[in-house]
């Protein structure tokens, strides 16, 4: 009986040697703008800062949401576990032996062990130096005060940090798997040379995102020091108690500021402005039809004929004939033409092979080509001075997952960016999220124009990048992680701007890229769906066959071809379009279509003369929704 007591506890304790998730709190994030009047130096608005619930001023920027989740989806088990070996008389019973994971290293840069720092302000750089696809999410606190964040190289500021000995820490590692994460500590000292004593006249002002979607609502909250009364301007007028918060639901980019006035009548001012990223088309929302075509790459005059710059419309790409939207007059000359017969948005490739792109010498990403963010620039301000939209499409199935090679300097085939995780969270760091950040950008510097960015065709054609057709060891399951992980991104960064794939037909929409395919989490889901029809069967046969018309979002016939056409006409394919446009409405299960293309090149789908087709599209839209 002793012995098989010892057993069932032996086998209790071995059921409790399991891997908990970390649960570290994740402080709620906000932007905030705060100002202290001191009797030597008067008013200082609009100065940044972040306070927490104890009074401490935390990291100045960047957060507009608390992600709900790693970036990256966790593959395999925490750890790896061999068999529990049976007992017997001459062995002891042993639990599961745990392989070693590799666990990411963290360099604390400052402060450093033992510093001194003589302001109340302390600066934490920190980097993760190797294992960094072991990394979703860092965590950097000073003694209990906590921040998050999503860089591998970071900068956090904290502010109002009292005299005294203070411990820094920084975690990393994935989301609920506490084997493969690492943490470094470093104990530092504050001592200011002359701490501020007093309570002086004060004001803080912040919103819990900094940038949000049309119609989407932001919560300010406010409070003061010595005040004994505040005044609202801007995008809220009139008095306000001396601390409060208030939620505001906003359709353009907002600025509010707000005055306290203390006792002896002196006051301070702060403010902050609220991005609202406003579509001009609203392709996943609503019933409105667009008349869009396929721009999927610019052109220049070259001789007698046009030179065409596939991959290499933005930023630097050393291929000889490349050519820059900032340098390519060809471009408003096209844009122009389309617009002047009816066409209200373009689909544009943006990179779809990489040769845009910089990499390292193991071919890690590491940013985008010299001048891109020019380019950009330069595109979106053709296209809103003609009140025009654009989807922009970023790799391209075929085209990005070659076998890797270089030409002309310029290097091609990235279809490691996809598999290795490590390398497309580069990808997202160094080219992504930095382009999402520049539409936003744009838009705060246009608060009154709609954003040109319909929306964001995160791959086309994708499943052409597969190992059976490009021997690159590339399954559907690699190029579904990415797109979920990006969808997720382009919803974080760019609120309000939906994401698409380009399906390479019906049957692979519904198979691979519908949200019921995907099985995303919550944020990884796409916006809408497209699909590419170039076959001869009927769009009737289609919408049967694969239920086109019950799929819970709104459908778009994203390429179908101008010249040689199974179908017929460009009028056969729009026939399914229904919808509301003009303020006429039209039964249809179709919410759109987009010719191939303007500017294929001699690929025998592009039409001869594209605005003669177009015009007959112009006016089949005059004719059903006139």
């Amino acid at each position: 009986m002793r012995g098989r007591r010892r057993t069932i506890l032996l086998a209790v304790a071995l059921a409790l040697t399991v891997s908990f998730p970390l649960h570290a709190e994740e402080a709620s994030v906000k932007t905030v703008a705060s100002s202290i009047v001191t009797p030597q130096q008067g008013a200082e608005p609009g100065v940044v800062k972040r306070m927490t619930r104890r009074g401490l001023f935390r990291r100045t920027v960047v957060r507009s949401r608390k992600p709900s989740k790693p970036v990256a989806p966790r593959t395999g088990s925490r750890s790896a576990t061999t068999p529990v070996v049976q007992p017997t008389p001459s062995a002891p019973v042993v639990g599961p032996i745990v392989q070693p994971v590799a666990r990411p290293t963290i360099a604390l840069d400052s402060p450093s062990e033992g510093e001194t720092v003589t302001s109340s302000t302390v600066v934490v750089r920190y980097r993760i130096t190797s294992n960094a696809s072991q990394v979703d999410h860092v965590h950097v606190k000073i003694d209990d005060f906590e921040q998050l964040d999503r860089d591998l190289d970071g900068l956090h500021e904290f502010r109002d940090v009292a005299n005294g000995v203070h411990t820094i820490t920084v975690w990393a590692g994935k989301c609920g798997e506490e084997q493969e994460s690492e943490h470094v500590s470093h104990t530092f000292v504050v001592q200011m040379t002359a701490p501020p004593q007093g309570e002086f006249l004060g004001a803080a002002l912040d919103a819990d995102r900094a940038t949000i979607g049309a119609g989407e609502s932001v919560e300010l909250s406010w409070r003061s020091t010595a005040a004994t009364k505040c005044q609202a301007s801007g995008g809220w007028t009139g008095a306000r108690p001396t601390q409060g918060h208030e939620r505001v639901t906003l359709a353009r980019t907002t600025a509010f500021s707000l005055s306290c006035t203390g006792t002896d009548g002196a006051s301070v001012g702060v403010g902050l402005t609220v991005t609202v990223i406003v579509p001009r088309e609203k392709l996943a929302t609503g019933k409105e039809i667009y008349n869009n075509i396929n721009l999927p790459w610019g052109k220049f005059p070259n001789g007698g004929g046009f030179t065409y710059t596939f991959g290499m419309d933005f930023g630097f790409s050393p291929l000889t004939d490349a050519k820059r939207v900032s340098d390519n007059p060809q471009i408003a000359q096209d844009l122009d033409a389309l617009h002047q017969v009816g066409v209200e948005g373009v689909r544009w490739f943006l990179i779809p092979d990489g040769r845009n792109l910089t990499f390292d010498a193991q071919r890690v990403p590491t940013g985008r080509g010299a001048g891109f963010r020019e380019d950009l620039f330069a595109a979106l301000d053709l296209l809103s001075a003609r009140q025009m939209s654009v989807v922009f499409m970023l790799i391209d199935g075929n085209t990005w997952f070659k076998p890797e090679g270089e030409f002309q300097g310029a290097l091609f085939g990235h279809a490691k960016v996809i598999l290795e995780p490590a390398k497309r969270q580069a990808f997202y760091q160094t080219v992504l999220i930095p382009i999402l950040k520049d539409f936003i950008d744009w838009q705060r510097a246009h608060p009154q124009e709609p954003l040109p960015v319909a929306g964001i065709d995160l791959g086309n054609e994708l499943e052409l990048g597969l190992n059976d057709r490009q021997g690159t060891g590339v399954a559907i399951t690699d190029v579904q992680t990415y797109v979920r992980e990006a969808a997720d991104l382009v919803h974080f960064h760019l609120p309000g701007v939906p994401v698409t794939v380009g399906a390479s037909d019906a049957k692979s929409l519904v198979q691979w890229w519908t949200n019921d395919a995907l099985s995303p989490a919550p944020g990884q889901e796409l916006d809408f769906y497209s699909f590419h029809h170039y076959g001869s069967e009927p769009l009737e046969t289609l919408r049967a066959q694969f239920g086109l018309d019950r799929l819970g979002k709104r459908v778009y016939l994203q390429e179908y071809p101008g010249k040689n056409a199974p179908l017929g006409g460009p009028e056969v394919y729009l026939a399914p379009v229904g919808g509301t446009r003009n303020g006429h409405s039209r039964l249809g299960w179709l919410s759109g279509g987009w010719l191939w293309s303007f500017n294929g090149a001699s690929d025998g789908l592009t039409p001869d003369d594209p605005l003669v087709i177009l015009q007959r599209i112009a006016d089949w839209f005059a004719t059903m929704f006139g």
